[in-house]
C-alpha cells in the first residue's frame, strides 16, 4: 500500500500486480446499505481476518457507459484461497492503478480520465473496477480521503 503522501491527485499507474483472494457480497438492492455492509464485514471477518476493510466494485461495461455510480458489489481482501461462490481470485497480472483524494463523490472525474487515460495509451480494460480507500477516514477531513481503483489491463497494439 502506498504512502498517503507519495499519491498526487488523480494519479493513473500501470504496474504488475501479485494475486489476491478477494470475499463478495453483491448489491442486489440498495435499499438497505448498512445491513449489506455489516452483513459483508461479518462474513469477511469469519474467513480469518481480512487484510483491509471493505470496498467496492463496478463492472467494466458500466464505467464505459458512464455508470459510474451503479456499484455491483462490496469486496474484501482475505488470506485464504477461495473455496466458495462468493470468493474471486484477482489474477497476477497488468493492472491500472488510479488514485483520488477527496470525495466519493468526485470519483466520476477520474472515471473519465481513466477511460481518457486508456483510449490515449492503448489499454484495454476487463473485469471490475475496485475501489478502497487506502486512508484512515477517521483520522483525516473527507477531503484528505483516498481512495484507489484497480481494474485489470492489458496493452493493445497500436493498431487502426
Amino acid at each position: 500500500m502506498r504512502l498517503i503522501h507519495e499519491i498526487e491527485q488523480d494519479q493513473i499507474i500501470v504496474k504488475e500486480a501479485e494475486e489476491e483472494y478477494i470475499y463478495c457480497t453483491e448489491l442486489k438492492t440498495i435499499n438497505d446499505k448498512t445491513n449489506i455492509l455489516m452483513k459483508h464485514l461479518r462474513h469477511a471477518w469469519e474467513y480469518h481476518s481480512f487484510k483491509v476493510g471493505c470496498g467496492s466494485y463496478i463492472d467494466m461495461e458500466k464505467i464505459k457507459q458512464r455508470q459510474f455510480q451503479q456499484y455491483d458489489g462490496l469486496y474484501s481482501v482475505i488470506e485464504q484461497q477461495p473455496l466458495q461462490s462468493d470468493m474471486r481470485i484477482c489474477e497476477r497480472g497488468l493492472y491500472l492503478y488510479a488514485y483520488h483524494i477527496g470525495t466519493w463523490d468526485e470519483l466520476s472525474s477520474l472515471y473519465e480520465k481513466i477511460l481518457d487515460y486508456t483510449k490515449q495509451h492503448h489499454y484495454h480494460l476487463s473485469g471490475y473496477a475496485y475501489e478502497r480507500g487506502i486512508s484512515e477516514l477517521s483520522l483525516l477531513h473527507r477531503s484528505e480521503y483516498v481512495t484507489e481503483i484497480k481494474i485489470k489491463c492489458e496493452k493493445r497494439n497500436n493498431q487502426f
